[in-house]
């Protein structure tokens, strides 16, 4: 006797989900020995003790996760690592550069602040740097990552830092004017929907001869948020890139890429 057609559906559907070997599910309970229950493919019961293949879970109620059935039996079931999540471009500044400002003494550092707009990581920065010429600058600058307080200036503690090998900074006299550099931190940093954070360039080795570029743009509406310090951050104000009709200063922008997840 044939099947009705809705039992061969059934079962067509039951073998791709169960022999296909993976589904999601959401984490009911962390029993704390490394199993967790989990409704797994929309059940209304979680699944009791299944245990991850991830050598370090760090897996919360609620969660969404992926389940391996071994040798595709339903009774089998593990937890696969979480996927990790390529990074994506947040917060930037990309317009095309219209000219830099210069790091050539110890004292000055430049520095540019932007508002958070989602909750997310920082993981990797790009800034348009550049040094003087083939063959110089050299030694070790830094990208500070700061809270901003109300004036946009960094505030407390740092809380992520990174370096730049100047000497392998595209050279200001090279043939392409503006290249990107990218830099990536030691560990993530948690940013806040609507929080202000700094993003401070600083270069101890500075001198005349060894000096760094920061490309910058200067809005028409003096709106921009780079700020610089004359004594190694003690102070800092807005950086004037020009200035409008009745001797209106224009304001700058430092070129930024924020790279997280």
């Amino acid at each position: 006797m044939l099947n009705p057609v809705n039992a061969i559906i059934k079962n067509a559907i039951g073998n791709i989900i169960f022999r296909g070997n993976v589904v999601t599910g959401i984490v009911d309970v962390d029993n704390g020995d490394g199993s967790y229950d989990v409704f797994i493919a929309e059940s209304d019961v979680a699944y009791p003790k299944i245990f991850t293949l991830s050598i370090s879970p760090n897996l919360a109620v609620g969660d969404t996760v992926r389940i391996l059935y071994k040798n595709g039996i339903k009774e089998l079931p593990i937890i696969l690592p979480p996927v990790s999540k390529a990074l994506q471009l947040f917060e930037n500044q990309l317009t095309p550069s219209v000219g830099w400002a210069s790091i050539y003494k110890v004292t000055i550092q430049k520095a540019q602040h932007f508002t958070v707009e989602s909750n997310h990581t920082l993981e990797k920065i790009g800034l348009y740097l550049l040094k003087k010429t083939v063959g110089q600058a050299g030694g070790t600058a830094y990208i500070d990552i700061y809270n901003a307080d109300g004036n946009g200036f960094p505030t407390g503690d740092i809380l992520a830092t990174t370096t730049i090998d100047t000497s392998l900074l595209p050279a200001k006299n090279s043939e392409a004017e503006w290249f990107w550099t990218e830099y990536t931190f030691d560990s993530p940093i948690d940013l806040t929907s609507g929080s202000e954070i700094v993003i401070v360039v600083r270069y101890p080795d500075a001198t005349y001869i060894k000096t760094i570029y920061w490309g910058l743009y200067v809005p028409t509406d003096a709106s921009g948020r780079g700020i610089e310090s004359a004594d190694t951050g003690s102070s800092w104000v807005k950086d004037i890139g020009g200035y409008l009709p009745g001797g209106i200063p224009l304001y700058t922008d430092f070129t930024f890429k924020i790279y997280g997840k």
